[in-house]
């Protein structure tokens, strides 16, 4: 008898004691990322710290988080998917508001994929400049891990969990996009849309107390380039938002044509000054035109400080006169 419980013990410490063929292999592990080289802001170690809590992502029951900045610490794209596939995404910009929000529930298909694609995550972290780091973090077990890599050397792995959760429009480089040829119009009127509507989208959030709010957002350098570099074609396309729209698109679409400056807007500035029916865009349109040579805008501001028919346009137009005037002498 003494023999046999013997026996049992040792084969019951070998099978628990002991690796097996059958055993999964485990995960590599590796050092967590090092963050001690970027910007020590307050807001780059706020957007950090709700990256990284484990306690907080685990007691929420968080499969994924994701944190980007594109444009450095002036705020972060961030991705959540719980265990039970509801995605979320925002922009978080520090001590202001959650801008632009998105939620979905991933299908069972996708879920799947996410798990796997998260599996195949490389174990080793990137340290890129601020603007593409690209931090991940996960659970695994009973513990949340972290990694970073760098949004232009993007893993498979990484770049199949954007495909299935979905990327933010601020992260894409849009000037990595094939730019429509000049001469295709058609193509051009969409990509200006686009541009439009999604400057537009990037003003739209969500206070604390949970109200939607809109800001008005400029035009990001990048997307003036990009116009620019389609030429004189552009300048049509925009004037057309100028009269078919009296709210936040024609609103952008002067702030385009006028950031475009020249010769090539004061003939669409003039016409709006003299023909539309918005004071506040016969506004906007004098405030612009003061980007174009000065012997060109000089004619349309007088005549709006002599015409217009609002007190208040015709105020602006004589200061804008007295504003950029050369000084005699």
């Amino acid at each position: 008898m003494i023999q046999r419980c013997v026996i049992v013990l040792i084969f019951l410490g070998a099978a628990a004691g002991s690796p097996s063929s059958l055993d999964p292999p485990a995960r590599a592990q590796s050092p967590a990322p090092d963050f001690s080289n970027y910007p020590q802001t307050e807001s780059f170690g706020f957007y950090l710290r709700s990256q990284t809590n484990a306690a907080e992502h685990l007691q929420r029951a968080d499969l994924l988080a994701i944190s980007a900045f594109p444009r450095g610490d002036r705020y972060a794209l961030q991705y959540v998917v719980t265990e039970a596939g509801q995605e979320s995404d925002h922009r978080n910009v520090y001590s202001w508001a959650l801008q632009a929000s998105h939620w979905r529930p991933l299908s069972e298909a996708e879920l799947n994929n996410l798990r796997s694609a998260i599996n195949e995550l490389p174990v080793e972290s990137k340290s890129p400049p601020v603007e593409r780091l690209v931090i991940v973090s996960f659970r695994e077990g009973t513990n949340w891990v972290t990694r970073s890599y760098d949004s232009d050397a993007l893993p498979k792995s990484m770049r199949q969990i954007y495909d299935i959760i979905g990327e933010r429009f601020e992260s894409r480089d849009i000037l990595s996009q094939t730019l429509p040829p000049p001469s295709d119009d058609g193509a051009m009127r969409e990509r200006i849309s686009q541009i439009i509507d999604e400057t537009i989208k990037q003003g739209e959030g969500y206070t604390a107390e949970g109200i939607k709010f809109w800001t008005r957002v400029p035009p990001s350098t990048k997307d003036i380039q990009e116009i620019k570099s389609y030429g004189q074609t552009a300048v049509p396309i925009l004037e057309e938002y100028l009269f078919s729209d009296v709210g936040r698109e024609g609103d952008l679409a002067l702030d385009i044509l006028g950031r475009l400056g020249g010769s090539q807007i004061v003939e669409p500035l003039k016409r709006v000054t003299e023909q539309s029916t918005s004071a506040s865009r016969r506004d906007g349109a004098l405030r612009w035109v003061t980007q174009a040579p000065w012997e060109l805008a000089l004619p349309i501001i007088r005549n709006a400080a002599e015409t217009d028919r609002d007190p208040k346009v015709r105020a602006l137009a004589q200061d804008l006169l007295v504003k950029y005037s050369p000084k005699k002498k």
